[in-house]
């Protein structure tokens, strides 16, 4: 077990869910009985797994917010450090990705700070 950083316990518990952000077919879905959800394909992220992350989150966050309270610290288990790692890497990777077709051309400031490389 780790404890995590105060910091990182701050941002948690200062994400609200915010509803009117979400995608059409999530807020339609949202005004349906579960039951009368249509099936998704598994290979894609839909609707549905859109609102399972979020409750997920919501779940984690109700976590961490009772353990700071009782501990004044959060402990996670290393599978959650082995997630987070594997989710920062996939999304450092997108975002190279994304970079890579932008043309910068006397713009080597901007092009830094997007990747993260700023001083």
């Amino acid at each position: 077990m780790t404890w995590l950083l105060k910091k990182e316990v701050d941002w948690i518990l200062a994400q609200a869910e915010n509803k009117d952000r979400s995608p059409p077919e999530v807020k339609a879905m949202r005004r349906l009985n579960r039951d009368l959800w249509p099936e998704e394909d598994l290979d894609s992220y839909g609707p549905r797994e859109y609102i399972a992350t979020e409750e997920e989150f919501s779940k984690f966050q109700a976590s961490v917010r009772s353990q700071y309270h009782k501990q004044g610290y959060v402990e996670v288990d290393d599978g959650f450090l082995a997630s987070r790692a594997k989710v920062q890497a996939w999304s450092d990777e997108a975002r190279e990705k994304a970079l890579r077709s932008i043309d910068f051309s006397g713009h080597e400031d901007l092009k830094r700070f997007f990747r993260k490389d700023w001083p």
